[in-house]
């Protein structure tokens, strides 16, 4: 099964995670009733599980410390809506390589039988 995200389709739930992380952009908002700036951003995803470490900060207008979180967000990949597509592309291909392959082997037999028998070209 491929995962999507985005418009690309990943093999694997870690190679998901890892490109829904590279595609997250930071995210920032009042909070507080505009007393402090909230800022998420995407700072890895797991490698075993695909989930994202997202990194939540904190900052106060007035100046005062502020503070900073991480938390791991699991997401549920869609399966890739393209997978049929790719599946039967992937089967022309194989299919056309498998010809070229057996045309070509024909040709290297006969050019060898013809060598054999003296008629080179």
């Amino acid at each position: 099964m491929s995962y999507q995200v985005g418009a690309a389709c990943y093999a694997t739930v870690v190679d998901a995670g890892g490109a829904a992380c590279a595609a997250y952009a930071p995210v920032s908002t009042l909070v507080h009733d505009g007393a402090a700036v909230r800022t998420v951003s995407c700072t890895s995803a797991d490698p075993s599980s695909g989930a994202l470490n997202l990194q939540i900060s904190t900052t106060p207008v007035d100046g005062s410390p502020g503070t900073v979180s991480t938390v791991s967000q699991p997401i549920a990949f869609p399966p890739c809506t393209q997978a049929d597509y790719v599946l039967a592309a992937e089967t022309i291909v194989a299919a056309l390589l498998a010809a070229w392959v057996v045309v070509w082997g024909v040709n290297e037999v006969r050019k060898y039988i013809d060598w054999s028998r003296g008629d080179s070209q």
